[in-house]
């Protein structure tokens, strides 16, 4: 899990789908699946291939000589939802990048095992199993794992507007698990269907 990668998609096109390609996609149904197990296009080895995957979006770290990595992402409707295993890495979005880019979705990431620490301007928090973090990718934040499965969830802006007033505040937050156990629940069972449906088409998480 730590020198090879490969990205799988349920059309099986040659070409690595970037973040904002995956986000094109619109309601359509599709699976990206990746991990740094298998070899990947063009040489590279997972490390590249992970960065690449996110760097329209975040800049991803490693952090340590454990970095590996897994990920499934599967669209639901209009969301995305990742089923992430990190090993050693770090996921960065500065200022600069923030700026440069216009990928402002909200994210809510559930730790189900290990610790995901969340850093944003307003301060650093660890989230443990059970807990949610909730970012809002328009502002500045950092993210490291050391070893955690993470489940996250990718909402467009204007669906959280829509049912937040100054959503803006919600950056960094974190539920604690009596709080988040029923999206928690629904993301679960999400995953689990998620799961299905990859070990169905030959690749297991």
């Amino acid at each position: 899990m730590r020198d090879l990668s490969a990205l799988k998609s349920k059309s099986d096109k040659s070409v690595e789908p970037s973040m904002p390609e995956i986000r094109s996609l619109g309601r359509q149904a599709m699976t990206l699946q990746f991990s740094t197990d298998v070899a990947a296009p063009c040489g590279q080895c997972g490390f590249e291939a992970y960065h690449d995957l996110y760097a329209s979006a975040a800049d991803a770290v490693r952090l340590d000589e454990t970095f590996a990595v897994a990920v499934t992402a599967e669209r639901v409707g209009g969301m995305i939802l990742f089923d992430r295993q990190l090993w050693g890495v770090a996921h960065v979005r500065p200022h600069r990048r923030v700026q440069r880019n216009g990928f402002d979705h909200f994210t809510a990431q559930i730790v189900l095992k290990g610790a995901l620490a969340v850093d944003t301007p307003d301060g650093s928090r660890i989230v443990g199993p059970g807990e949610c973090a909730l970012i809002d990718m328009s502002q500045p934040m950092e993210t490291r794992a050391s070893q955690a499965r993470v489940i996250t969830l990718s909402t467009p802006r204007d669906v959280i507007e829509a049912a937040v007033p100054e959503p803006g505040r919600l950056h960094g937050a974190v539920l604690p698990q009596d709080r988040a156990c029923l999206l928690t629940g629904f993301l679960r069972s999400t995953r689990y269907l998620v799961t299905a449906r990859a070990t169905a088409s030959g690749w297991s998480v």
